[in-house]
């Protein structure tokens, strides 16, 4: 009110001082995953998590055409080159910059290699340590939200080892998804035999997750041994050794062989096994579970 009958009262010779007093952080967790964020499982083949990553997509500070109001509305006499926005059109320039900065510092990476070295570095908890949330519910983000975790640029420059894929790899999965041979063709734009391939499952594709389905029988969860094949790339420092850390998914024993790889070089190739027995439903058994 004080400052409302100072403007009436000077007129045009108001004025007013603004102090900075440092950028302000909320107390709340951070990041959460908005509500319109893409949610998984993928439609198309459970065996490929999605999302893969998540990114800054709230509030974000984008360009934007000056001959559009800000506010979107006839009424609005601004013009700005710049306007705050949110949305998965937000999060994926992010996403974008952090893989055209990977390219540029490693320029003999493959697509496949870029995404594996985000989705590997990505980390899922907040500033406190406490998991990353859901911002409709405030419970924490299952897998199906989050994916891999949220990027972190500076790990992924350096995440040690990678997950490659080469075109024979992805004809390979698509194959073993019993896509068409025209359909295969349109993708791959040549033509596939698949029954003269090597014969593979839809979750041996090297991927930097691996999910396993299981199946119901009569309302209850059958046993399921399943053994996922994948094969890592030293991007690291030429003599290096990694050692599984293992933590089991809820009403699942998994095994990892071998549980240790040791590397000479760089740009040398490891191959491991994952072992996964989902148990007999018990009541601590929800539809999803990670480890």
């Amino acid at each position: 009110e004080r400052l409302l009958n100072y403007l009436k009262t000077s007129g045009h010779d108001a004025k007013a001082r603004m102090i900075f007093q440092g950028t302000k952080v909320p107390s709340g967790q951070a990041p959460s995953v908005a509500g319109f964020s893409s949610r998984g499982p993928n439609l198309e083949s459970i065996y490929v998590l999605k999302p893969d990553v998540i990114a800054p997509g709230v509030d974000i500070l984008a360009s934007w055409p000056d001959t559009i109001p800000p506010a979107r509305i006839p009424q609005d006499p601004r013009r700005s080159g710049f306007n705050i926005l949110s949305g998965t059109s937000m999060s994926c320039p992010h996403v974008a910059g952090i893989a055209a900065l990977l390219k540029g510092a490693h320029p003999d990476w493959t697509p496949a290699m870029i995404r594996s070295a985000m989705m590997t570095t990505a980390y899922n908890s907040c500033r406190d340590g406490k998991p990353i949330l859901a911002q409709e519910n405030d419970l924490p983000a299952s897998i199906w939200l989050r994916g891999a975790g949220h990027v972190d640029p500076e790990k992924a420059n350096d995440p040690g080892l990678v997950y490659d894929l080469t075109e024979d790899d992805y004809i390979d999965f698509l194959c073993a998804s019993n896509y068409t041979k025209s359909e295969i063709m349109m993708i791959a734009k040549t033509e596939v035999s698949c029954e003269k391939r090597t014969t593979k499952r839809e979750w041996d594709l090297n991927y930097p997750a691996i999910v396993v389905a299981t199946k119901r029988q009569s309302g209850r969860l059958r046993n399921v041994n399943v053994t996922v094949a994948r094969t890592l790339t030293n991007v690291g420092s030429g003599s290096s050794s990694y050692r599984v850390e293992l933590v089991s998914p809820k009403g699942a024993k998994v095994s990892v062989n071998p549980s240790e790889l040791s590397f000479k070089a760089k740009g040398e190739k490891k191959s491991f096994e994952v072992h996964v027995l989902a148990e007999k439903e018990k009541d601590n058994v929800t539809d999803a579970d990670e480890g």
